[in-house]
């Protein structure tokens, strides 16, 4: 389903226009993911739970000199398999955040490919993952627009 198929659906089932469905669904994504950088946990019963961890930074040791040095853990980019039974099909994550395949997808993925994702920017929610046809852009739902997207990937082993 695209958020594109979420609208149309509200839009049916509440007979609203579907730029009023739009806005409502836009508002909603907006709210959770607004909550979720301002650090708030969020409940919708029945549904799931959503929240962000922030790692307390570490202190470790540099192994040539003994010097204490604190760093602080990002959010590492990890594979979730669907179930233990199919453990070649899996999401990517960083953090607690899952990214959504966008765009024209192959059919499979290496575990390495996806491991190696990179931020396409600084200041972007886009990550990029070097495919045998070429870079496909993964990103947070929130951030998909009308696209075709897929959360998980079959890899090869």
């Amino acid at each position: 389903m695209t958020k594109a198929d979420l609208i149309d659906e509200v839009s049916r089932l509440t007979e609203l226009t579907r730029k009023d469905s739009e806005v409502i669904v836009e508002t909603i994504f907006e709210s959770v993911v607004r909550s979720l950088r301002a650090g708030d946990k969020i409940e919708i019963r029945g549904f799931g739970s959503f929240r962000t961890r922030q790692r307390k930074p570490r202190v470790g040791r540099n192994p040539k000199t003994g010097d204490r040095v604190e760093y602080e853990m990002g959010m590492p980019l990890s594979l979730q398999p669907v179930d233990p039974e199919n453990p070649q099909i899996v999401a990517l994550r960083r953090g607690p955040l899952a990214l959504f395949g966008t765009g024209n997808l192959p059919a499979t993925f290496s575990r390495a490919q996806l491991l190696a994702a990179t931020a396409a920017s600084p200041s972007s929610e886009d990550w990029l993952v070097q495919g045998d046809a070429g870079k496909i852009t993964f990103r947070p739902f929130a951030a998909i627009n009308d696209e075709p997207y897929r959360l998980y990937h079959t890899v090869k082993s």
